[in-house]
């Protein structure tokens, strides 16, 4: 989980970027609720909530203005200097400009609004293209790999090479490269968390997020354990028992309690995302009734008796607090925190501020509104991408595992041949069936992580999907390889009986 925490921060590149579409919508907003540059730039610094880190800029921005005397022009271009975030950087580079220049701060800002939303939509629509290359290699490379694997163990088998060494760079092999697919899809994916990351959350979801990280390493960990422990058991003579162990049993109980943990944490995903699908027609709803009431629980009074789906429960809470008193801004905030959405939290905290400074509802409703319709069709796309991924990673993972369970099989069984006529055909080498458990273990655990994983960066909603898809394609490959390798048992029973006869042959010369 750790290496997947690096690849997020080297994918975000860092929380400025993350924050860069709230800075423009905010900082739009806010020109309309000011005629002085600085006085916006002040209400920037001043809007920890909707901004974040960035309001740390602006503040020092206004700091080196008011403080030492420095025009806001020059302020913004010295405090851009040592920014190295791209997009942030250059923001504040066209923005010390554009004041040298003497245009308005409000017609700047216009023209980098407008900018961002035919740009945003054009530079996404780049990565899923980049992506969709990426996941025709993935796809190529696990159609491969079962295709490898078996070959370079049946090379050995067959000419007698150093078997551990072939298994082992075989595996290693496949993983790195399944490992470098992944990254290059994380890199091109921007994240798209669906759930904040607030602590003012359900108790169940918090536990859920919790447990997510602990429950997949040690269900991995028991996984390991039980494979270890299940090589060198000697056969019961029960097909249906020996057919269990160890890659059945293991994929089983690495796969069942992170399926289970992410399918709950899903459903909260999937909450969260129903109530963005509501969020636009509510925004554009909610300017209207500001610019008619003037006053936002005047506002929440008229959106009452219109239908918003399932923020309508939202609405009345939010009416309620305004009723007993709540300040605006607060209030709006608790609706974002209430929602669990991260888009929802953010474009409520940027009406918040632009309520308590004045700002043109009309304007700032608008913009969040464009906004909020334009991020879900990205998010549509995204998850018509994740879902021709999911078709592939599912049927492949299945298919690999039943080669495996077939391979096992066979090579058993030529083992035990071999063994039998090598004092007078030394042609095929024995092979250790536990080396051969544990090479189809390690193969098709790394492809199921893998595919989680690629899966994961590409929806870029929540962690609970890696957990939930990792789980799936581990348990799916328990089902299958117990499934293929008790036929493929019953099917070559034959070739068991012929091996016996061999031996009893062989015995009484």
């Amino acid at each position: 989980m750790r290496l997947l925490g690096l690849l997020d921060r080297l994918r975000n590149g860092g929380r400025l970027k993350q924050v860069y579409p709230m800075l423009v919508l905010h900082l739009y907003s806010l020109s309309t609720a000011a005629t002085s540059p600085s006085a916006v730039v002040e209400m920037a610094g001043n809007s920890n909530l909707a901004l974040a880190d960035l309001s740390k800029i602006f503040s020092k921005i206004s700091l080196l203005v008011s403080k030492w005397n420095y025009t806001l022009h020059k302020a913004a271009a010295l405090v851009a200097e040592r920014i190295r975030e791209k997009n942030v950087k250059g923001f504040l580079q066209r923005l010390a400009h554009s004041l040298n220049m003497g245009v308005s701060l409000d017609g700047f800002m216009k023209i980098e609004y407008e900018k961002f939303l035919s740009t945003c939509m054009a530079e996404f629509d780049r990565s899923l293209e980049k992506t969709k290359k990426y996941i025709e290699a993935y796809s190529a490379l696990l159609t491969s790999s079962a295709f490898l694997s078996v070959s370079m163990l049946l090379t050995s088998m067959i000419y007698g090479m150093d078997m551990r060494q072939v298994l082992l760079t075989t595996t290693l092999m496949l993983s790195g490269s399944l490992a470098a697919l992944v990254f290059l899809i994380a890199r091109a994916m921007p994240p798209d968390p669906v759930i904040h990351s607030e602590p003012a959350k359900p108790q169940l979801l918090l536990t859920l997020e919790t447990l997510n990280t602990p429950i997949a390493v040690t269900s991995f960990l028991a996984a390991i354990a039980i494979t270890l422990s299940t090589l060198n058991l000697q056969p019961s003579g029960n097909l249906l028992i020996d057919s269990l162990a160890p890659i059945p049993l293991a994929f089983t109980v690495a796969g069942i309690p992170p399926l289970i943990v992410g399918r709950m944490g899903r459903r909260w995903v999937k909450k969260a995302e129903n109530l963005d699908e509501h969020y636009a027609s509510f925004v554009k709803s909610l300017g209207d009734a500001l610019e008619v009431t003037g006053s936002l629980k005047g506002a929440c009074k008229i959106l009452m008796m219109n239908d918003y789906g399932s923020i309508n429960k939202l609405i009345q809470r939010l009416y309620k607090r305004l009723q007993i008193g709540f300040q605006q801004h607060k209030a709006l905030n608790r609706f974002g925190l209430e929602s669990l959405s991260t888009l929802i939290l953010k474009m409520s905290r940027i009406i918040a501020d632009n309520l308590l400074y004045g700002s043109r509802a009309s304007i700032y409703t608008k913009a969040v509104h464009d906004y909020s319709i334009k991020h879900l069709i990205n998010r549509k796309k995204r998850r018509q991408v994740a879902g021709s991924l999911k078709g592939i990673a599912i049927p492949l993972q299945a298919t690999l595992v039943a080669i495996a369970a077939l391979i096992s099989v066979l090579t058993k069984i030529l083992s035990k041949f071999a063994a039998l006529i090598a004092p007078w055909f030394p042609v095929i080498a024995a092979v250790p069936q536990s080396e051969v458990s544990l090479f189809f273990t390690a193969i098709s655990s790394a492809t199921a992580l893998a595919s989680a994983a690629a899966l994961y960066y590409v929806e870029g909603d929540s962690k609970f999907t890696l957990t939930y898809n990792l789980g799936l394609l581990l348990a799916l490959s328990g089902g299958v390889y117990y499934a293929a390798s008790a036929a493929s048992e019953s099917l070559f029973r034959i070739f068991t009986q012929f091996e016996e006869g061999m031996t009893s042959l062989f015995e009484g010369m």
